[in-house]
C-alpha cells in the first residue's frame, strides 16, 4: 500500500512539473493563433507572424517569449500575459486584456513614434503586479478626447520612468490629463524628460482644468525629477483625499493656472522644485494650496522649492464651504519677482514660515486674513514698492495667534496694514513706518526685543512694546495714539536724523505705562517723552546725553 501512495504522489509531481515547464516553439508554417492555444503555455516566438488585423487572445498564464521573433498588424488580448524579450517585439499592435510584465520599455513597439502608440505600451501595465515602465528617449504624441480626458493611466505598484519628451496634442477640452494616477498606491513616476501640455496651442478659450499630471484618491505617490510645462492649467494637480505623496526635483514652467495645485491630502511632502512664469488665468501661483468644497489639507510640508516669475508665490486657502487647510510648513524656499503675493494665507490654521526667501515682487509680499495660529520665523523678506511688506486685510478681523519672530524684514513704506493680537519679536526691520497711519486700531500686539529702523507709530490699545531697540532718521521714533492702556517698557529709542523734532516719544492716548526706556537724542531733538494726554504714568526713563535748549526726559 505505502508503495502505491508514493508511486501516485511521484506520478502527480511529475504532471504539475510538465505543465508548469510546457514550452512550445512556434512554427513559421502555421498562423499565430492557431498555435498559441493552450494555457499555462511558454510560446517561443522566432519569426514574424503577421496577425491580419486578426484579435487573438492568448490562453490564461500563458508567456510569450521572443527569441528573434516579432508580431504585426492586429489586437493582442493577454490573459495575465507574461513577456520576455529584448529589443522591439511590436508593430502595429494594440495591446488589450490583463499582462503581467515586470519590465516594460517603449523601444518593444517598432512604431512607437505614433501619436498615442503609448497607449498600448501603458496597457501592459497591470496593479495586480509590479510593473516597470521606461518611456526612452524621443519624443511621443498623445491625444485626449471628451469621452477618455486622460492621455495615459498609471495603475498601482507601478513605476513609470520618463526619459523622453510626451506631449499633448491640442485640444478644446475644459479638462485633460497628460499623465493620470487615480485610486492607486505605491506609483513612482520619475524620469529626466519633459511632460508638456498644449497651452500655447490650446484650441479652446474656456476651461483651467488641463493638467501634465493629476493625482486623485491616491496613496504613496511620488513625481521626481521632471520638467513639466506648458499646461492649460497646472503642471502638477493633487486631490480627492490623496496621501503621502512625494513631488520632488521638478521644473514647472509656463503652466496658465498653477505650477501646482494641492486641492485635498494629508501627510505630503512638496520638495526642491523649481516653479517659473505661471500666467494666464487666476490665481497663477507657483503653489496654490486650495482644497475644494468637503475638502482638507492636513501635514503638507513644502520644502526647498524657488519660486520665480509667477503671478502668486505660494497660497494657502481654505475658503471653500466646509474646506480645511491645517498644519502646513513651508520652509528654505525663494520666492522672487511675483506679480501678486508671494505667501498668502486665508482661512487656515497651524501655518508655519520657516527660512524663507521673499524679494522683488510687485505687490504686498505677505497676506494674512482669517486665519489662526501662524507663525514666520527666521525669514528674510524684501519690499522695494509702495504698498505693505505685510497686509492683514480686514483691519486684522478673523485674524488670532500670529508669530513674526527672527526675521529680516526690509520694505520702503509701511511694515504692516491692519492687525490685532500678533507678536513681533526679535526681527530686524526696516521700514518707513511701522504701521499703516489708515489702521484704525493696532489692538492686543506685543512687539518685543527688535531692531528697528524707522517709525513706529499708530493707534494702539493693550499692547506691549517693550525691548526693543527703535532707530529714526526723519521722524519721532516711537508716537502712541488710540485708545490707550499700553504698556512702553525697557526700549532704546533714539534719533539721528538732521531735521528737528519734539520729542523722541510722542503719547496722545491714555492709561498708557511708560518706563524704563533709554533715550538717545541728538542736537535735533527738543524733548525725550511728550505726554499729550493725562492717566499715563512714566519712570524710570533715561536719556544717554542732555537735551539740546533746556529740554526734559519727560515732559507733561
Amino acid at each position: 500500500m505505502k508503495s502505491k501512495i508514493i508511486i501516485v504522489f511521484s506520478m502527480l509531481c511529475a504532471g504539475i512539473y510538465c505543465q508548469a515547464a510546457n514550452k512550445v516553439q512556434l512554427s513559421s508554417s502555421k498562423t499565430f493563433a492557431k498555435q498559441v492555444v493552450s494555457s499555462n503555455t511558454d510560446y517561443v516566438i522566432g519569426t514574424t507572424f503577421d496577425l491580419k488585423g486578426q484579435i487573438v487572445t492568448v490562453p490564461k498564464g500563458c508567456k510569450l517569449i521572443f527569441k528573434g521573433g516579432t508580431l504585426k498588424n492586429g489586437i493582442l488580448v493577454g490573459n495575465d500575459t507574461g513577456l520576455e524579450y529584448s529589443g522591439a517585439i511590436f508593430n502595429g499592435i494594440k495591446i488589450k486584456g490583463t499582462w503581467n510584465v515586470p519590465e516594460i520599455k517603449s523601444s518593444m513597439f517598432k512604431d512607437i513614434s505614433k501619436q498615442d502608440k503609448l497607449k498600448d505600451l501603458f496597457a501592459l501595465l497591470s496593479s495586480s503586479h509590479e510593473n516597470k515602465l521606461t518611456i526612452e528617449n524621443g519624443s511621443y504624441k498623445v491625444s485626449t478626447s471628451a469621452s477618455d480626458i486622460s492621455a495615459l493611466d498609471i495603475t498601482s505598484n507601478t513605476e513609470v520612468v520618463v526619459n523622453g519628451t510626451v506631449e499633448l496634442v491640442p485640444n478644446d477640452q475644459k479638462r485633460s490629463y497628460v499623465f493620470l494616477i487615480e485610486g492607486c498606491d505605491n506609483v513612482i513616476l520619475r524620469g529626466s524628460g519633459i511632460i508638456k501640455g498644449d497651452k500655447d496651442s490650446h484650441k479652446g478659450k474656456d476651461g483651467e482644468w488641463g493638467y501634465g499630471v493629476c493625482i486623485r484618491k491616491s496613496s504613496n505617490v511620488t513625481v521626481k525629477d521632471l520638467n513639466i510645462q506648458n499646461c492649460w492649467g497646472d503642471c502638477i494637480c493633487v486631490a480627492a483625499n490623496s496621501e503621502n505623496v512625494l513631488i520632488e526635483n521638478c521644473a514647472l514652467s509656463n503652466a496658465r493656472r498653477q505650477g501646482i495645485s494641492f486641492c485635498s491630502g494629508i501627510n505630503s511632502e512638496i520638495k526642491n522644485c523649481d516653479i517659473s512664469n505661471i500666467s494666464g488665468t487666476a490665481p497663477e501661483f507657483g503653489i496654490d494650496v486650495e482644497p475644494d468644497a468637503n475638502g482638507v489639507v492636513n501635514n503638507l510640508l513644502i520644502d526647498g522649492i524657488k519660486v520665480r516669475n509667477c503671478g502668486g508665490g505660494i497660497m494657502g486657502h481654505g475658503g471653500a464651504k466646509n474646506a480645511k487647510v491645517s498644519g502646513v510648513t513651508i520652509s528654505n524656499c525663494t520666492i522672487t519677482g511675483s506679480r501678486k503675493q508671494s505667501i498668502y494665507i486665508s482661512s487656515a490654521s497651524d501655518y508655519k514660515v520657516v527660512n524663507c526667501s521673499v524679494s522683488d515682487g510687485k505687490y504686498d509680499p505677505v497676506y494674512i486674513v482669517d486665519s489662526s495660529n501662524i507663525e514666520f520665523d527666521n525669514n528674510k523678506i524684501s519690499f522695494s514698492r509702495s504698498g505693505h511688506l505685510i497686509n492683514f486685510g480686514k483691519n486684522g478681523v478673523g485674524t488670532s495667534n500670529v508669530i513674526f519672530k527672527n526675521n529680516e524684514l526690509t520694505c520702503n513704506t509701511s511694515l504692516i496694514r491692519d492687525c490685532s493680537n500678533i507678536k513681533l519679536l526679535n526681527n530686524k526691520i526696516t521700514c518707513s513706518t511701522m504701521f499703516d497711519g489708515s489702521s484704525d486700531q493696532l489692538e492686543g500686539l506685543t512687539i518685543s526685543n527688535n531692531e528697528i529702523s524707522g517709525m513706529v507709530s499708530g493707534k494702539f490699545k493693550n499692547c506691549s512694546i517693550s525691548g526693543n531697540t527703535i532707530t529714526s532718521d526723519n521722524s519721532t521714533p516711537l508716537s502712541i495714539s488710540g485708545k490707550g492702556a499700553n504698556t512702553i517698557n525697557g526700549n532704546s529709542i533714539k534719533y539721528t536724523g538732521t531735521k528737528s523734532i519734539s520729542e523722541l516719544v510722542s503719547v496722545s492716548s491714555t492709561g498708557n505705562k511708560i518706563t524704563n526706556n533709554v533715550l538717545t537724542p541728538n542736537d535735533n531733538v527738543k524733548n525725550g517723552i511728550n505726554l499729550k494726554s493725562k492717566n499715563n504714568t512714566a519712570s524710570g526713563n533715561t536719556a544717554t546725553r542732555a537735551f539740546s535748549n533746556g529740554g526734559k526726559v519727560l515732559n507733561k
